[in-house]
C-alpha cells in the first residue's frame, strides 16, 4: 500500500517536472534565438528531442485560461442557481468580454532576448 507521504513525493516530483517545463516554455517564448543556440550548445546531437518535449507556451497559457474562464463560470452558475441573476449575468459577461480581449492581444514580450537560465 502507498503511504500519503510517498504519494506526495510523487505528486511533488510530478510538480516540480511541470514547472521546470513552464520555465523552458516561457524561456523559449520571450527569447527563441538565445534559447535554441544554448539548448544545441548543451545538448549538441539531442537538441532537436529535447526541443520537442517542451510545450508551446501559447497551449499552456490558453489551457490556464480556460481552467480560469471554467471556474468563474462555475461561480456564475452557483449564482444563478441561488437567484442572483444579476451578479450571475455580470460574471458571465466579464468573463465574455476577457475571452473576446485576448483575440487580438499581441505578446508583450516579442522582441525580449535576455534568458536568465544557461543550460
Amino acid at each position: 500500500m502507498v503511504s500519503n507521504l510517498d504519494r506526495y513525493k510523487k505528486d511533488l516530483d510530478f510538480l516540480i517536472d511541470q514547472g521546470e517545463l513552464l520555465f523552458l516554455a516561457i524561456q523559449k517564448e520571450c527569447a527563441p534565438q538565445e534559447f535554441d543556440k544554448q539548448v544545441r550548445q548543451h545538448y549538441k546531437d539531442e537538441a532537436d528531442e529535447f526541443i520537442t518535449k517542451i510545450p508551446s507556451f501559447n497551449d499552456i497559457k490558453v489551457m490556464v485560461q480556460a481552467g480560469l474562464f471554467d471556474s468563474d463560470l462555475d461561480a456564475a452558475g452557483e449564482l444563478a442557481k441561488n437567484k442572483f441573476t444579476r451578479a450571475a449575468g455580470a460574471s458571465a459577461g466579464v468573463v465574455l468580454e476577457r475571452h473576446l480581449a485576448q483575440g487580438g492581444r499581441k505578446p508583450r514580450h516579442q522582441n525580449h532576448e535576455e534568458v536568465t537560465r544557461h543550460f
